[in-house]
């Protein structure tokens, strides 16, 4: 026995957009006050390198159309086991820096509105 008719969609998946990797990209450069050329290099200071899992982790909870394959060639890496590491990483960082978890969050709201 169904619910509801065939064509009724509930609200809360009705409103979900589909995000896309640039928008995370930009919104993570905006609030880490990080250029492009800066997030997609292969530098490893913190600030960059920070950013970069911050995007990856971002994109794992926001674009599920996204493998981690892609999620790696939106900021010039080859492989996915980087961008898994990434998100490991950001979910331990989330757990021990309550400011670190505010700036997560805060993409995350940016990507809402």
């Amino acid at each position: 026995m169904k619910l509801f008719p065939s064509w009724y969609v509930p609200p809360h998946i009705r409103q979900r957009k589909k995000r896309s990797g640039t928008a995370v990209i930009n919104a993570v450069m905006q609030e880490f006050d990080i250029d492009k050329e800066k997030l997609v290099s292969n530098g490893r200071r913190q600030k960059q390198v920070r950013a970069r899992q911050v995007a990856w982790y971002v994109m794992n909870r926001n674009c599920a159309h996204l493998s981690y394959i892609q999620m790696a060639k939106l900021l010039n890496r080859v492989d996915h086991s980087t961008v898994i590491h990434g998100v490991k990483t950001v979910e331990e960082l989330i757990t021990r820096d309550n400011d670190f978890a505010k700036a997560v969050e805060r993409v995350e709201m940016s990507l809402r509105d």
